[in-house]
C-alpha cells in the first residue's frame, strides 16, 4: 500500500508543480 501512496503523492506533486 505504501508503494500506490507513493505513486499517488509523487502525482499530486507533480500536478502541484
Amino acid at each position: 500500500m505504501t508503494r500506490i501512496n507513493f505513486k499517488k503523492r509523487t502525482l499530486t506533486l507533480r500536478t502541484s508543480s
